[in-house]
């Protein structure tokens, strides 16, 4: 039995990644965007920037989703984001 099985999840992943191959690339990068998101909505950068909410407008259909997000998320280079977050990381917070 764990023969079968261990094949059977092997061709699940075949599977998945053979449909995304073929899926809009816009597709992929709002689900990417999507798990990011969820990973790191309980984050302080996460809260700063209302994840929940982004999260949220990914409901509404059309790019709703991505208007939230390039609204309320600033653009960072290194520095900025050591800056404001990273150097954080150093002095052990989490």
């Amino acid at each position: 039995m764990a023969i079968i099985s261990t094949l059977l999840k092997k061709g699940i992943r075949l599977r998945e990644s053979l449909e995304q191959e073929y899926s809009q690339p816009i597709e992929l990068q709002k689900q990417a965007l999507k798990k990011l998101l969820i990973a790191s909505n309980r984050t302080a950068i996460g809260e700063k920037y209302d994840f929940s909410g982004i999260l949220k407008s990914f409901k509404g259909g059309n790019d709703q989703f991505y208007e939230k997000f390039k609204n309320s998320v600033p653009i960072y280079d290194y520095d900025k984001i050591y800056e404001e977050w990273w150097h954080r990381l150093l002095n052990g917070e989490r």
